[in-house]
């Protein structure tokens, strides 16, 4: 047997039946909670009371329908959150991938930059390496040029420096006490003389002079009161030494002539002349000469 109670709002009917002993019941129209009957076998029923508790029942099925029509509800929410977080996912890893493909030409690019600057660094250490080579080429060549130049130089020397050389009384400069004022003499080489005077006296003269061995002239007087004089090249006493001056009577026009030095090297040298004392017959320490002359050996 089957009944319906129609006295529910929206048409929800509720519809029972009998098989037997057994009563069931369910919704009309049926949805999709309530497509079968439910058994209310163990329902107790007052007869009284029959519509309360068919309307608590209903009530209860429809707290309960809302309940699922809103978890239903928050599920499609929730399942349209999770659509939207896997389409953010989605796009993430696009991104992610996108970067990841740059990353992986960025490292290309930094490979290919790296080895682009081991190259140039080894170009540059082998251009350093070149630079280095060339400047120490460059100084021995240098070096070279310097000590070919020396040796020019001193071939120079040898070849341009005088190998002669006349002097008079006036090149000397003075050391102590001397030449006194030339005086002209006609007797003599040079129609004059000069005079240094006093034991001990000096007069230097510096010349050039190329390398050799070399003589000398001296030109001189004399006379009753006339000393000793020595000849000195760099402090060394000439070779031949100059006889004394001393004589009884005057004698113009003396010449004496002998070996000045030898070995010489080419330089600038120093000429002297030093009264070095008198002989005991002698008046005086005069020391009278008109002309030095200085010559190579042949």
């Amino acid at each position: 047997m089957t009944f319906l109670l129609n006295n529910r709002p929206n048409w929800i009917i509720p519809v029972f039946r009998q098989t037997g002993f057994i009563i069931e019941y369910k919704r009309f129209p049926a949805d999709y909670m309530w497509r079968g009957f439910l058994d209310l076998s163990g329902v107790v029923f007052d007869p009284t009371s029959l519509q309360d508790q068919i309307d608590a029942l209903v009530a209860t099925d429809e707290t309960f329908a809302t309940q699922i029509i809103d978890l239903a509800a928050t599920d499609v929410s929730l399942a349209a959150d999770i659509a939207s977080a896997i389409g953010q996912a989605s796009a993430a890893q696009a991104d992610a991938t996108t970067a990841l493909a740059n990353a992986a030409t960025a490292l290309t690019a930094a490979n290919e930059a790296d080895d682009t600057a081991d190259a140039a660094q080894s170009t540059a250490t082998a251009a350093g390496a070149a630079a280095a080579a060339a400047q120490s080429t460059a100084t021995a060549a240098a070096a070279a040029a310097a000590a070919a130049q020396s040796t020019a130089n001193a071939a120079l020397v040898q070849t341009s420096l005088p190998d002669c050389a006349y002097l008079v009384p006036s090149n000397f400069r003075t050391i102590s006490g001397g030449f006194a004022t030339p005086v002209l003499q006609s007797g003599q080489w040079t129609h004059a003389y000069s005079d240094l005077n006093g034991s001990g006296s000096l007069a230097d003269c510096k010349i050039l002079l190329a390398a050799g061995d070399y003589d000398y002239s001296l030109g001189y007087i004399k006379g009753a009161d006339e000393g000793n004089l020595a000849l000195k090249i760099n402090g060394t006493a000439s070779t031949t030494s100059i006889p004394s001056m001393y004589n009884a009577t005057t004698l113009l026009g003396q010449i004496v002539e002998g070996q000045l030095i030898s070995g010489l090297s080419a330089g600038l040298h120093t000429i002297r002349f030093e009264v070095t004392g008198k002989q005991v017959a002698s008046s005086g320490f005069h020391c009278r000469i008109s002309f030095l002359a200085i010559r190579k050996r042949p």
